[in-house]
């Protein structure tokens, strides 16, 4: 009814190298939170009290991974990959924002959590935002918000820590780690890595 044939409706339609984007989001947002976890460790705000044997991770990891991977998934398709395909005639700083906007409300569980997480939700969907006008796809944005989710959830799952502080410093931590990433995006932006669309 909208005109979209298939995945393209979710901007997720098929583009070159989209299994590479996947894979390195996945990586970039694994990284970028372990970042942040391990500067909370390093300045003490956390303490690591027990680790899981790693015949424990081999285990879990495939069912965190597909845990992980479906609501990323349903998640950015509603935060950003229809408001890309539907609304890309939009200036790109409005859309960007429009999409990072929608990402902190769709947090509605987290909206009276703080200025910290508030921070670091809006930051994340800048990122997201950020990725998909770069590559006009929604793969690189799903790759990132997964890894992150899937570092977060492997970390609780097979790690267990001590709060030292009892402010919101650690989320302070992960808003620092998507503010650099922004900078990165912003940079690759600038030089005008992404010089063509992968379609």
């Amino acid at each position: 009814m909208q005109g979209w044939k298939g995945w393209d409706g979710y901007g997720l339609g098929k583009i070159k190298y989209r299994w590479l984007f996947l894979v390195g989001g996945l990586c970039i947002g694994i990284l970028f939170f372990s970042l942040s976890w391990l500067a909370s460790i390093l300045f003490q705000f956390e303490t690591i009290t027990k680790v899981q044997v790693w015949q424990q991770w081999m285990m879990q990891l495939p069912q965190i991974m597909l845990i992980t991977f479906i609501p990323s998934l349903a998640e950015d398709i509603l935060t950003s990959g229809y408001w890309y395909a539907h609304f890309s005639f939009l200036k790109s700083w409005h859309w960007v924002l429009l999409s990072a906007i929608v990402f902190v409300l769709n947090h509605i569980w987290r909206l009276n959590d703080g200025w910290a997480v508030l921070t670091y939700l809006f930051l994340l969907g800048i990122a997201l935002a950020i990725t998909i006008r770069l590559s006009h796809s929604l793969w690189l944005a799903l790759g990132i918000h997964w890894g992150a989710n899937l570092a977060y959830q492997a970390i609780v799952s097979f790690i267990t820590t001590e709060s030292k502080v009892q402010d919101a410093s650690s989320n302070w931590l992960l808003a620092a780690a998507w503010a650099l990433l922004v900078v990165v995006l912003l940079l690759m932006m600038q030089k005008k890595v992404f010089k063509k669309k992968f379609s």
